[in-house]
């Protein structure tokens, strides 16, 4: 049932959802790695009996913020196709992992190095900008 469900929302809502789902269980666990090594106290400090409240506050907004970041990452890393329709584009991870060092990125931006337009006797090429016109 929840399937039938999950298939009939619109394509954008699932991929929004999907992100912010995975943003959020990303928050719980660095929420939980802060307060298992006690980074800054803050582990020892919810382990009172009155940081329940405040536990639960904590896994929420980093779920949320996790969750809001990873959801506007995934929206920012869609781009439009040539033929005018949307897709998926080439995002942060895919460029690292595929090409990490730019190489395609630089064979496609050859810098063509050429002379001069003006070269050919005009007065306004870096060799003849202190000199008389003739």
């Amino acid at each position: 049932m929840l399937g039938r469900y999950w298939q009939e929302l619109p394509r954008l809502i699932r991929f929004m959802i999907r992100h912010f789902a995975i943003g959020m269980g990303l928050g719980w666990a660095c929420a939980l790695m802060v307060i298992w090594y006690d980074v800054g106290g803050i582990g020892s400090l919810l382990a009172r009996q009155e940081g329940v409240g405040l536990m639960a506050l904590f896994f929420i907004k980093g779920g949320l913020y996790f969750g809001t970041m990873a959801t506007g990452v995934a929206v920012m890393n869609l781009r439009r196709d040539e033929t005018g329709g949307s897709g998926p584009g080439r995002g942060l991870l895919s460029h690292i992992l595929c090409d990490p060092f730019g190489i395609r990125e630089k064979a496609r931006l050859k810098v063509r190095h050429t002379a001069y337009p003006a070269a050919a006797g005009a007065s306004n090429t870096p060799r003849n900008l202190g000199k008389a016109s003739g």
